[in-house]
């Protein structure tokens, strides 16, 4: 395969769209310039910064050709700058990423290769979380049995052939905070994804970061999420043609955020559900029914545990009749914790 790279070597576009980012994008242009894959082109597009991105990202232009330098004459938000950039990228293969994070020296190598190998349409893979000054914080490792239809499961660090944007139709501009997720949703009903359990990326955790105002309680960035992953939902199903869609926008977005869902009238419904549930798996590729249904169960399970509203006989008897195995199929132990707390 290596041989491969060096015979054949296809262009690898990577968009960096960035906003007053100056204090960590040196570092961030630095990294995939510096990739041990050299056949690629950076696609930065400023958004009308009001900082010295600009002028950073013009000194790397000057110094390197395989830089392209875009800036838009207004702001125009993530989503339409990942979109101004992709529509002028090259590469046969594509990504993006941040200006505040960086990757590893070897990260598209490494997914370019597992693309050539395994002939899939997206991978992507673990990534280290990092303090504001570039200190260790954690790994992020994702977990196999999750699913796309109920998280982002591709993260931060991923590569895709450009076919995945042109079926998805780009990014959908009307969902700024929640672009990623939606695309990675949409590309779930034609597109092959695959997961590298290597680290080959640096994701910064730091006050001004958008990751970080979605995960305060009560922020208005929060609020928009909800309603924008609602639409991202909504979006979906269409494609999916479901003429009636019986609230699962707003049933997925719930059991996405782990927030309370009515868990009677879910089980009450359980079997239309279930028969739209096969309906999916039948038509979305990258689907897996086994790892979703699990999923499902594991996140009904936290939210009878969670949540005492979902604490009474009346919704022990609809699981007991319906799913048993979402209370006695995993951990028994925490099985009778939540029969004990609907009985008592």
């Amino acid at each position: 395969m290596k041989h491969l790279l060096e015979v054949d070597p296809k262009l690898v576009s990577i968009i960096l769209p960035v906003y007053n980012g100056e204090k960590f994008l040196d570092q961030s242009i630095q990294s995939c310039l510096e990739q041990t894959y050299v056949n690629i082109e950076l696609i930065i597009v400023d958004d009308c910064s009001t900082d010295n991105s600009y002028k950073i990202a013009r000194e790397f232009q000057k110094k390197d050709k395989r830089v392209v330098l875009i800036q838009n004459t207004e702001n125009k938000q993530l989503p339409a700058s990942l979109n101004i950039g992709h529509k002028v990228a090259k590469g046969s293969y594509l990504t993006w990423t941040s200006d505040d994070n960086f990757y590893e020296p070897n990260a598209i190598e490494r997914m370019v290769v597992e693309i050539e190998k395994s002939g899939i349409d997206i991978t992507y893979s673990n990534f280290n979380i990092i303090e504001e000054n570039g200190g260790f914080k954690r790994k992020f490792v994702f977990n196999e049995g999750s699913t796309i239809l109920l998280g982002n499961t591709v993260g931060a660090c991923f590569l895709y052939k450009k076919e995945v944007f042109d079926r998805n139709n780009g990014y959908d501009e009307e969902l700024h905070t929640v672009e990623d997720y939606d695309f990675w949703l949409q590309a779930s009903i034609h597109s092959h994804f695959n997961h590298i359990p290597d680290y080959l990326y640096n994701f910064r955790i730091h006050k001004n970061s958008l990751s970080y105002h979605l995960n305060q309680k009560h922020s208005s960035s929060k609020v928009d999420f909800n309603s924008r992953l609602i639409k991202s939902y909504s979006k979906f199903f269409r494609k999916l043609e479901f003429s009636k869609e019986r609230g699962y926008s707003q049933l997925f977005s719930k059991l996405h955020q782990h927030r309370r869902i009515d868990v009677f009238s879910f089980f009450k419904n359980y079997s239309s559900f279930e028969k739209d549930m096969k309906r999916i798996y039948r038509t979305a590729i990258n689907i897996n029914s086994e790892s979703n249904v699990t999923d499902i169960d594991l996140r009904l399970r936290g939210n009878i545990e969670t949540y005492k509203k979902n604490q009474n006989i009346r919704t022990l008897i609809e699981i007991l009749k319906n799913r048993p195995v979402v209370l006695m199929g995993y951990s028994r132990s925490r099985g009778f914790r939540i029969i004990l707390k609907c009985l008592f």
